[in-house]
């Protein structure tokens, strides 16, 4: 198989040295997982690095799920940034990069693009993105962050048991699209967001935009913890990152990392 052009590094870095954020990109035809690769390479790159890949053989997902990573189809790239804040506030980017992943889908998309509570993109209630956030200790400047995207660009089908909760960017508007125009937009989008972010070092700045494409708020959910599931409705996303929910006793809630289900998406009735 080899590379398709929409992927070429020359491309990709004509694009994403519009944004004079990343130090070092990396072209891949095929690996793991582009999460696992800078976490191995940790102390071999210059940060920020950003890895795109043609092929996963091992994508994965949160919750520790499998993501189908079909070649020539899709964006599979993650960033490796090395930020100097306290450990405790980087589950934040992945809204952070939630932001920036929409945003670029809605600036070459006439479709509807909304993020579902924390990390997923969505268009018409389907899946377009999925967003892995992970740390990782260097042995040289402290610790790692790998915020990984998976962005169903171009593909033309799902597996069955997919079919009702993935689409693409292709299946939703008829089009094809160019992959590294794409990167590069979410690449320049993040750059934007991320000084945003660190300028509080919370989500203050971009809960506005992060809220005016929420798929969860003002919603009926479905949130799975440690101890089972509660329904409740969807309030607020706070400048953390938390999601605040009303119980169906009216007793308000703060959930973090749990599961969230949205009435009305991915087949949640």
């Amino acid at each position: 198989m080899s590379m398709d052009w929409d992927l070429s590094r020359s491309l990709i870095k004509e694009k994403v040295e519009d944004s004079n954020f990343i130090n070092e990109l990396l072209v891949l035809e095929e690996v793991d997982s582009t999460n696992d690769f800078l976490k191995r390479e940790i102390d071999n790159l210059q940060t920020p690095a950003l890895v795109v890949a043609n092929c996963q053989n091992a994508g994965k997902g949160s919750k520790g799920r499998s993501w189908i990573s079909q070649p020539e189809s899709g964006i599979w790239m993650s960033l490796l940034i090395k930020p100097s804040i306290n450990m405790q506030k980087t589950p934040m980017l992945t809204l952070v990069m939630a932001v920036s992943v929409a945003e670029a889908c809605a600036d070459v998309c006439d479709q509807k693009i909304q993020i579902k509570w924390p990390n997923d993109i969505i268009c018409n209630g389907k899946k377009i993105c999925g967003i892995l956030t992970e740390m990782k200790q260097s042995s040289s400047e402290g610790y790692g962050v790998v915020i990984g995207a998976g962005i169903n660009v171009n593909t033309e089908m799902f597996p069955t048991e997919l079919v009702k909760k993935a689409t693409s960017l292709y299946l939703e508007t008829g089009e094809k699209r160019q992959r590294f125009d794409l990167i590069g937009r979410v690449v320049k989008r993040f750059s934007h967001n991320y000084q945003l972010f660190l300028q509080k070092t919370d989500l203050s700045l971009l809960l506005d935009i992060y809220c005016g494409m929420s798929a969860t708020i003002g919603n009926d959910v479905c949130v799975m913890d440690v101890n089972g599931s509660y329904n409740a409705k969807a309030l607020k996303i706070e400048t953390d990152g938390s999601l605040t929910v009303e119980c169906e006793d009216g007793q308000m809630r703060s959930v973090y990392g749990d599961e969230v289900s949205v009435r009305g998406i991915y087949g949640y009735i």
